[in-house]
């Protein structure tokens, strides 16, 4: 089964690659559907490495076993919605501001929001976090300003640029990629020269909803 669901995987990425390639003009992000990410609806974000550095980005404990929970990749995965800072039309273009937020099936034990951010800097790891906490809605909560940016036919970065603030885009901006410890058995999401390629599935796909769990 695993072998059949990659290789049906495969296929898509060379068959929509090449329709994205083809149509995206205006910028578009597109799922492994082929269609276009629209705001609201609920996405699985998977890595495109596959085998042991596989997995969908999941809700994960903080470092120090705390509030809030950071972005981690895992298996299985958690859904997200992206919520552009810039409303209008009714797709998700690269590499518009936007807010991802974490869609669990039920209430967690953190009262915090699930929605993403960028926290503090942590002293002890060297490493700026993608936790969750973060605000929606507000193009001034820079520190929960994410982008998309195309890696090549279906696959996808993630990034944070805030548009809307200069000093950050001159000091602080980044890819996202992974932090893994010997000490912690997460693999968390940071801000990395070492970028990470996704790619997107709509939630309630059950043929590529298989590649999530392998």
């Amino acid at each position: 089964m695993m072998k059949t669901t990659l290789a049906m995987l495969l296929l898509l990425l060379f068959v929509f690659s090449s329709k994205s390639s083809a149509t995206d003009e205006n910028g578009s992000v597109y799922h492994l559907n082929g269609d276009e990410l629209r705001p609201g609806v609920e996405y699985y974000v998977v890595s495109a490495i596959w085998g042991a550095g596989g997995g969908g980005l999941y809700l994960g404990k903080g470092r120090n076993q705390t509030c809030p929970y950071d972005v981690v990749q895992e298996k299985p995965a958690l859904p997200v919605t992206f919520s552009p800072v810039d409303t209008k039309g009714g797709v998700i273009h690269e590499p518009t501001d936007l807010n991802i937020s974490f869609i669990p099936p039920g209430p967690t034990a953190c009262s915090q929001s699930t929605v993403w951010k960028v926290d503090s800097y942590d002293e002890s790891r060297r490493e700026w976090f993608v936790a969750t906490g973060g605000v929606e809605g507000d193009p001034q909560a820079l520190s929960s300003l994410f982008k998309i940016k195309g890696a090549g036919g279906l696959l996808y970065e993630l990034a944070f640029c805030p548009s809307v603030c200069e000093s950050c885009r001159k000091y602080l901006c980044s890819e996202i990629g992974r932090y893994s410890s010997g000490f912690d058995p997460l693999i968390r999401l940071v801000l990395s020269d070492n970028e990470l390629p996704f790619v997107f599935i709509k939630a309630g796909n059950e043929v590529l909803k298989q590649v999530v769990h392998v």
